[in-house]
């Protein structure tokens, strides 16, 4: 429009996995009008569906820019839900978001409403391993809410659901308490174990 015509879409980053053709499309789609029309509660709406995109902040810059500001999801693991359902990551805030699986990532596999607190035990049962210098290669909770670990060396654990008696951290405590005793005795390695019951 020639009035307070747009010069210019402008990114204050470069997103990592966003690319500039993905970019430019959905500022084609975002942006219309002149420097004064263009809707930017509805471009902020159109660059927050971009793939692997978090939140997007859009602004007018004067005399004729609109700036954009796009927050990228940082993935930390992969995430298994139901059968049939698109590929899907879990973001270090504990949200689930569409994208293709990175292998590399650990798995984690349970009801989606559960997402946040499968990464903060995660988190903690990660630590928890960290003197037998072992790492979680995929976290497992059913519906019943019960937990399963599957390490980096093939060892399976149990440890079932939460007891005030017998919370699911101690339990994984004693599993590491007892791995030096049993490499003593001549296991060379656990292969599964069930700390269900004490």
């Amino acid at each position: 429009m020639p009035l307070l015509p747009l010069q210019a879409v402008s990114l204050q980053r470069a997103p990592a996995h966003v690319s500039t053709a993905q970019i430019e499309d959905a500022a084609r789609r975002a942006v219309t009008g002149n420097f004064l029309t263009t809707d930017i509660k509805r471009a902020k709406v159109v660059f927050e569906q971009l793939p692997w995109v978090r939140s997007a902040s859009v602004r007018r810059v004067w005399p004729g820019f609109i700036e954009v500001e796009l927050e990228e999801h940082q993935a930390v693991a992969r995430w298994g839900g139901a059968d049939n359902t698109p590929s899907r990551m879990v973001n270090t805030h504990g949200e689930l978001f569409d994208a293709e699986h990175d292998a590399s990532l650990p798995l984690l596999v349970g009801p989606d409403e559960h997402a946040g607190t499968m990464l903060a035990r995660f988190a903690e049962w990660t630590r928890t391993l960290s003197p037998l210098q072992r790492h979680i290669q995929k976290l497992a909770m059913t519906r019943r809410e019960a937990w399963q670990l599957l390490l980096d060396d093939g060892s399976r654990i149990e440890l079932g659901r939460e007891d005030e008696k017998h919370p699911l951290t101690s339990r994984l405590k004693r599993y590491v308490t007892t791995q030096p005793a049993a490499q003593r005795e001549g296991a060379s390695r656990i292969f599964y174990a069930d700390l269900r019951y004490p």
